[in-house]
C-alpha cells in the first residue's frame, strides 16, 4: 500500500506544483471582485455617511434619491425621448427620487457586505479545500466525480465546439467550477471537519463562541473578504477555540498581530474549523495549520520563503491573464474585453505592490 501511495504521489505531483500557484489566482480574483466593492462603493458609502442628519433625514442618503430622479428626468429628455407631459415627468421623478432612496439606503447599508461576505465565503471555502489535508483516495474521488461530471457536460454539446472554438476556454472554467464546488461538498461531508462561519469578530457573543469551548480546530480571520491571518487553537482542556477568540476579543493577545486584529476587530469576519476534541486531534490540527499557513498568504502570519515571492508573483501574473481572458471570452466583446485587459493590468500592479508591502512590514 505504501508503494502504491508514493507512485500516485509521483503521478500527481504536477498537480501539487499547479495547486501552488492556485492561491496567489485566487488571491488576484479577490482584489479584482473586492477592490471596486470596497474601496469605490465604500469610499462613496463614507462620503454618505459622513453627511450629517437633519432632525430625522439622512442628507446623504437623501441627495442619492434626489439624483436618482434628477438623472431620470434628464435621460427621459436626452435618451429616452418618453413622450410624457412635463407635470408627469415631475411626479414619476419624484416616485424615482423616493425609490432611489430606499434603495440607496439597502444598497449602502446590506448590500456592499453580503457580496463582499459571499466573495470571502467562497474564496475561504475553495482555500480550505484545496489545501486542507487529506488522503490520496480522496482526491482520486474528488477528481474523478469531478471529471465525471464534467464530461456528461461535454457529451451533450458536442456539436458546439465544431462550431465555435472559443468554447473549449468555456469549458475549462466550468471544469475549474466543477472542481472547487465538488471539493467545497467533500468539506462538509468530511467527518473529521466541521466548518462554521462566525461572521464579525467584533459582533460574536460570547454564547455564541460557546459553542466552541470543547473543540480544537483552525479558525481563519479576512479583512473584506481577504484571508490575513490563519490560527490554531490545540488547548481542549482550556476553553478550545472559543478562549482563542475571547481572548482578541478583550485583547489579551499582546503580540503585534494581535493588536491589529484588535483594533480592526470589526472588520474582521472568522471562520472556524472544528477539527476535534481530544489529544489524539492535536497533531492533524497542526498538520492542517501546516498546510494552509504554508499555502496561503496571508497579511499577518510568516513573512514568505524567498521561493514563494517567485511562485506569487507568477501566480498573480498567471491570475491576470485567467482574468483577461475569462472576461474576454464569456462576454466576447471587443469594449469589454479592451477594458477587462486595462483592470486586469491595474489589479495586478496593486496586488505586487502590495504583497512586498505586507511582506515587508509583517510583524513577529
Amino acid at each position: 500500500m505504501g508503494i502504491v501511495k508514493q507512485v500516485l504521489g509521483y503521478i500527481f505531483l504536477p498537480f501539487k506544483i499547479l495547486f501552488d500557484f492556485l492561491d496567489p489566482i485566487l488571491r488576484f480574483f479577490e482584489f479584482a471582485i473586492n477592490i471596486p466593492i470596497t474601496f469605490i462603493l465604500g469610499g462613496i458609502v463614507d462620503i454618505v455617511n459622513s453627511i450629517p442628519y437633519i432632525w430625522k433625514i439622512h442628507v446623504g442618503e437623501l441627495i442619492i434619491g434626489i439624483s436618482c430622479g434628477t438623472i431620470f428626468y434628464l435621460l427621459s429628455d436626452n435618451v429616452f425621448d418618453l413622450d410624457l407631459r412635463v407635470f408627469a415627468k415631475i411626479m414619476i421623478s419624484i416616485l424615482v427620487a423616493f425609490a432611489g432612496y430606499f434603495i440607496g439606503y439597502i444598497i449602502l447599508h446590506y448590500l456592499i457586505n453580503i457580496v463582499t461576505s459571499f466573495v470571502s465565503l467562497v474564496t475561504v471555502l475553495i482555500r480550505i479545500s484545496i489545501y486542507l489535508p487529506g488522503s490520496i483516495w480522496m482526491t482520486i474521488i474528488k477528481l474523478s466525480i469531478s471529471l465525471g461530471c464534467w464530461a456528461l457536460l461535454v457529451v451533450n454539446r458536442l456539436d458546439d465546439f465544431k462550431n465555435d472554438s472559443s468554447i473549449l476556454f468555456k469549458y475549462i472554467i466550468y471544469l475549474c467550477l466543477i472542481m472547487a464546488l465538488i471539493s467545497i461538498i467533500f468539506i462538509f461531508i468530511r467527518s473529521d471537519v466541521s466548518f462554521n462561519d462566525v461572521g464579525s469578530l467584533g459582533d460574536a457573543t460570547l454564547e455564541e463562541l460557546s459553542a466552541f469551548r470543547n473543540s480544537i480546530g483552525i479558525y481563519i480571520m479576512t479583512f473584506f473578504g481577504v484571508p490575513i491571518y490563519i490560527g490554531r487553537a490545540i488547548e481542549f482542556k482550556n476553553g478550545g477555540l472559543r478562549k482563542r477568540l475571547r481572548d482578541y476579543q478583550r485583547g489579551v493577545n499582546v503580540h503585534s498581530s494581535g493588536v491589529w486584529i484588535q483594533e480592526h476587530i470589526d472588520d474582521l469576519n472568522v471562520y472556524v474549523l472544528e477539527l476535534g476534541k481530544t489529544e489524539n486531534d492535536v497533531p492533524f490540527v497542526e498538520e492542517v495549520e501546516t498546510s494552509l499557513i504554508s499555502s496561503i498568504y496571508t497579511k499577518l502570519n510568516k513573512v514568505d520563503a524567498s521561493v514563494n515571492y517567485f511562485i506569487n508573483i507568477v501566480g498573480y501574473i498567471l491570475g491576470a491573464l485567467l482574468f483577461m481572458i475569462s472576461t474576454s471570452v464569456l462576454f466576447n466583446n471587443l469594449s469589454l474585453s479592451t477594458i477587462s485587459i486595462a483592470y486586469s493590468f491595474i489589479i495586478l500592479i496593486i496586488s505586487i505592490a502590495l504583497y512586498f508591502v505586507e511582506n515587508k512590514n509583517k510583524w513577529g
